[in-house]
């Protein structure tokens, strides 16, 4: 039910923005997130998100509802200018518009830099890029304390973050 557990049983209800402007969507999602114990705010266009979020600013949203197609912006535009929104808030992308373009594109805006190594598999079939820009896909964390041991039993990390701290793709 959208909680989430912070140790030994306490439940935190999450703080959401819902920017939707068809005033009946936007009511109904709020009226079933509030039902769980969650608070809910709504804006109706891409500036009332901005002065939301910028009021929300020392407690941020955990959650935003994002509708593609607001009355003042297109939704992605906006999210794309939303700078740092991302790294402080899970963006849920809720639109009537079933392009898969525009789903690719939505997912890309929470996409990392990863600098891909040279021979490597997966520069090869990214057209030997030096560098890439994708969601994180993790299935798997790595402790880079242990990044040459594995390497010396054949473990290859083919894209490292830009600062080489973080492993992207092993």
């Amino acid at each position: 039910d959208f909680c989430l557990s912070r140790g030994l049983g306490d439940v935190y209800k999450r703080q959401i923005l819902v920017v939707e402007d068809i005033a009946s969507l936007a009511m109904t999602y709020a009226a079933q997130l509030e039902a769980l114990g969650h608070k809910v705010d709504i804006a109706d266009c891409g500036a009332a998100a901005t002065a939301a979020i910028a009021a929300a600013d020392t407690q941020p949203y955990d959650v935003m509802l994002l509708d593609l197609q607001l009355p003042d912006c297109d939704g992605l535009d906006w999210l794309a200018a939303a700078d740092g929104l991302l790294a402080k808030t899970s963006v849920i992308v809720v639109t009537a518009d079933g392009s898969v373009a525009r789903a690719i594109e939505a997912m890309r805006l929470g996409a990392y830099a990863a600098a891909l190594a040279e021979g490597s598999l997966v520069r090869a079939v990214y057209g030997d890029q030096p560098e890439i820009k994708e969601r994180h896909r993790h299935r798997y964390e790595v402790n880079v304390n242990f990044k040459d041991r594995l390497e010396a039993v054949g473990l290859r990390f083919s894209g490292m973050s830009p600062d080489g701290t973080l492993p992207e793709i092993v």
